[in-house]
């Protein structure tokens, strides 16, 4: 689980085993966001986040441009959005959840930290 995946959680949830992994990922982020303790405020902006990045996304996908630039953009889309959700949390909260992804990355065997 990364941080990117934190504006994950607004997501509706879908039927089959793509939707069955992006509920999983909705649920993962509601934990991790209740343990960050997160004001409405800041989960209202990371949805915000989430929702310009998911426009973003979907505008990259419909482009008629190469596979390599639509995931590189996607990249910089990502990227974007882990660090403007960084500024919304505190500097405890983004301590806890470097820890909270350490803890998750020891666990997995994969992920950022």
């Amino acid at each position: 689980m990364t941080l990117g995946s934190i504006t994950a959680f607004a997501q509706a949830p879908v039927q089959g085993p793509i939707g069955a992994a992006k509920e999983h990922r909705h649920q993962m982020m509601k934990q991790i966001m209740n343990e960050l303790n997160l004001s409405k405020g800041q989960r209202d902006e990371i949805k915000g986040i989430h929702e310009r990045a998911h426009a973003r996304m979907k505008a990259i996908k419909a482009s008629n441009v190469s596979i390599d630039a639509k995931k590189a953009e996607a990249k910089n889309v990502h990227l974007r959005s882990k660090e403007e959700v960084m500024k919304v949390l505190t500097p405890a909260q983004r301590e806890k959840l470097k820890a909270i992804q350490k803890s998750m990355h020891l666990r997995s065997g994969v992920g950022h930290v």
